[in-house]
């Protein structure tokens, strides 16, 4: 497949033979290095084959006193349709430039479409694609979409599923909003707020009813932050409905391991050679994801106006095997589980202060990374006067 293709570049021509001891001359030709591929016996005394243009100038001094007859029977390759286009240049390079920038322009994502969007907003989800190296202008190939959706689905409590697809320039985006908490109106009825989670109270903000921390105070899940029972000293005991923000730092911390094996992309299977073209530094045709590529060989088209280049590429398919990994790559690994563990239990109008990791090197060769986020949220829920 390579040879015929490289023979089209470099253009060849159908030649035919005729005369005595065609057999001899064929083998005298290949012993002086004429390449002859395609031989065909068309009659007792004829036959017809292929060579490039320099094995058929190299072929006439054979010829001499051989008593046969060589003709040009047809000329074909890239260089002999390039020739057609004589006095006709620029339209030919327009052209060539036409076809170039199209298929530069199709490695790389011109639009991106969100559909299912009606409480999150399309624009958010765009920046999150772009906080994540993906927007206008990225290279195709270095999309994962399958990743992309559940990093889209942790970046909002509010969606429940996304899935990304390529078509052709266009990203599509697909998401599912979750229901909507919608928790019983209660209306005026009577009520306090309570703590949803251990913390440190940073400030409270009472709108209704009387605080009972202040700041400083170190709180825990279930505690009373602002009572809905008001005492006046006239009518007694007063109930009201508890309204107010209770800001307090939470700490999170996760702990996830990984190793000593990880599944790592390796090679299956040996190598698929293929030959691509390259133009003004743009292949022609780009990589398929899930395979790695080694070059093999690289060819210059020479004579040639347009910087033509040819490489012969060894294709491998890769799948997931159990592989010893670095303790560098353990620790990514481990630190991604946890972080990604820690910010799946965090707020998303939560502020984060601080975020740290501390990696332990077990005994069987595994890494556990313990990740510790701080933030500042508010922890206050309503719930009865007496926290049922």
């Amino acid at each position: 497949m390579t040879g015929r293709v490289w023979n089209y570049l470099s253009g060849y021509v159908m030649i035919e033979l005729k005369g005595r001891g065609l057999e001899r001359f064929v083998n005298r030709a290949a012993q002086s290095g004429v390449p002859l591929w395609g031989i065909r016996r068309t009659a007792a005394d004829a036959v017809t084959a292929r060579t490039n243009i320099e094995g058929f100038y190299a072929m006439r001094p054979l010829l001499r006193g051989t008593g046969l007859r060589a003709r040009i029977l047809d000329k074909r390759g890239l260089p002999i349709a390039l020739s057609r286009f004589r006095g006709r240049e620029a339209l030919l390079f327009g052209w060539i430039l036409v076809v170039a920038l199209l298929v530069a322009a199709s490695r790389f994502i011109w639009y991106i479409s969100v559909e299912g969007c009606d409480v999150v907003g399309e624009a958010q989800i765009i920046e999150t694609l772009a906080e994540l190296g993906v927007e206008t202008g990225s290279p195709r190939s270095a999309t994962a979409t399958f990743d992309l959706g559940g990093r889209i689905m942790q970046s909002d409590s509010r969606i429940a599923w996304a899935g990304v697809r390529l078509e052709g320039v266009i990203l599509r985006v697909s998401i599912v909003e979750a229901a909507p908490y919608a928790p019983e109106d209660a209306g005026d009825e009577p009520g306090s707020l309570f703590a949803k989670k251990d913390g440190v109270i940073a400030r409270v903000l009472v709108e209704g009813g009387k605080a009972k921390v202040v700041a400083g105070d170190a709180v825990f899940a279930g505690q009373m932050l602002i009572s809905g029972v008001i005492r006046n000293d006239e009518l007694g005991y007063i109930v009201t409905r508890a309204k107010g923000k209770v800001i307090a730092r939470v700490v999170y911390c996760v702990s996830a391991s990984a190793g000593p094996l990880l599944r790592l992309p390796a090679r299956a299977g040996g190598p698929e050679r293929e030959m691509r073209v390259s133009l003004f530094g743009y292949a022609l045709g780009g990589a398929e994801p899930g395979r790695e590529e080694a070059v093999v060989g690289r060819w210059r088209l020479t004579n040639c106006f347009l910087p033509l280049t040819f490489e012969a590429i060894d294709s491998y398919a890769l799948v997931l095997k159990p592989t010893q990994a670095s303790r560098e790559a353990l620790e990514a690994r481990a630190n991604s589980l946890a972080e990604g563990a820690a910010l799946a239990q965090i707020p998303t109008d939560a502020a984060i202060l601080s975020k740290s990791s501390e990696a332990v090197l077990n005994d069987d060769g595994s890494v556990t990374v313990t990740v510790t986020i701080v933030t500042e949220e508010n922890i206050a829920e309503l719930r009865g006067l007496d926290g049922n």
